[in-house]
């Protein structure tokens, strides 16, 4: 999660730098991937750290949160282009971005019920009916483990 932030920010800093459109796209979408991050594994922190009687209302500040962060950093962005360019106005909300990044590293508390899980399922697998998983159960449901066959 914090790498997430981090790095989100440092990339969102550096489009602010890009000199031509192929630099830009790619560091635009290199932030795309970086903040996709975020969200899983907040919501998977939360849901072992929080008490589960206050674990929709956290999830519920979380989105929230997010909502108004990104509402607010594109009314920022669009106040501080009256009065310089529009690098100066990302580079300043990715600052700004980064330097809460750096607080909240500092700030989270670290997971006290985290724990590695071994799948509980195991399949067993006979070289005559393998189970298919993704695609190939898409492409061939009928020779899915978990697809409801019909007997003739």
């Amino acid at each position: 999660m914090i790498v997430s932030v981090l790095s989100s920010c440092i990339c969102s800093l550096l489009t602010a730098f890009c000199l031509n459109w192929t630099s830009f796209l790619i560091a635009r979408t290199l932030l795309g991937v970086l903040v996709s991050g975020l969200p899983a594994t907040a919501m998977a922190y939360l849901s072992e750290e929080m008490n589960p009687k206050v674990l929709g209302f956290s999830m519920g500040l979380f989105i929230s949160g997010n909502t108004v962060g990104g509402l607010l950093g594109r009314v920022l962005v669009s106040f501080l282009t009256e009065f310089s360019s529009w690098r100066m106005a990302v580079a300043v909300i990715s600052g700004l971005g980064l330097l809460m990044g750096i607080f909240f590293s500092l700030n989270l508390p670290t997971s006290k019920h985290f724990g590695a899980k071994k799948n509980p399922t195991k399949v067993v697998c006979d070289p005559v009916s393998r189970p298919r998983s993704g695609i190939h159960s898409a492409v061939a449901p009928e020779r899915s483990p978990t697809y409801p066959t019909v007997q003739k």
